[in-house]
């Protein structure tokens, strides 16, 4: 469904494969550190892929108005979402990339 995670693995294989070949030679700790931080950062997008970044349903909609204060200049009361139709709490917005409205986006 989504290209993003595919790319970001396959450019991180790449650019880890090619670091390791060239500094296979230097110092195999040097070598063994970086791949702990590509493998690290792997893990760590895929938890964020798979985390909860504050999903709006009308279940927690109540909870969500009432957690940022609108200040009528960059966010004002009143509009609602396009897609979901639910009101927009201040500091969100609806992301095209997992199709709902998001806190803080």
């Amino acid at each position: 469904k989504h290209l993003m995670p595919w790319m970001y693995i396959g450019v991180v294989a790449a650019l880890a494969g090619a670091s390791h070949a060239t500094l296979a030679a230097q110092s195999s700790s040097f070598s063994t550190s970086l791949w702990v931080w590509v493998i690290g950062g792997a893990m760590w997008y895929l938890w964020m892929l798979k985390s909860n970044p504050g999903e709006i349903s009308a279940e927690n909609h109540d909870v969500y108005l009432r957690m940022y204060p609108f200040d009528n200049v960059l966010y004002a009361t009143g509009r609602t979402c396009q897609t979901c139709g639910l009101e927009k709490p201040a500091r969100s917005k609806h992301c095209r990339f997992c199709g709902r409205c998001v806190a803080r986006f």
